[in-house]
């Protein structure tokens, strides 16, 4: 089960990368937009996590850009708004869930949990 982690590094991320890890995805990393895309082309993730410092596009643009390469990708959004205004601000977007802006192991394995409940 492949992973996309969209940012442009992963330091600070290692715990939650664990969680994706030991929820038994295999993650890779995409330091840009352009890069997540290109490999959701070739790869077919099952989720692209986007990270809100990805320096070529804001996160629900990156989103919207993704269902123009593969609608059947979910996707996660690392972010800092409250819910009722990430809900509005991604809405018709279809992303799976909000993650933290500074996400650990736990939060990992809530997205996992909630990404098994749908596949």
């Amino acid at each position: 089960m492949l992973v996309i982690v969209a940012t442009p590094a992963l330091a600070g991320l290692e715990g939650f990368i664990k969680g994706l890890s030991d929820s038994g995805a295999e993650v890779v990393h995409a330091r840009s937009g352009m890069a997540a895309l290109e490999m959701a082309k070739v790869r077919a993730p099952v989720l692209l996590v986007v990270g809100g410092d990805i320096p070529d596009f804001r996160p629900f643009e990156l989103v919207s850009a993704l269902t123009r390469v593969n609608a059947a990708i979910n996707s996660a959004v690392m972010s800092p708004l409250t819910s009722e205004q990430f809900h509005e601000d991604s809405e018709g977007l279809g992303i799976l869930t909000q993650i933290a802006p500074h996400p650990g192991e736990k939060d990992a394995l809530d997205v996992m949990a909630k990404l098994m409940r749908i596949l």
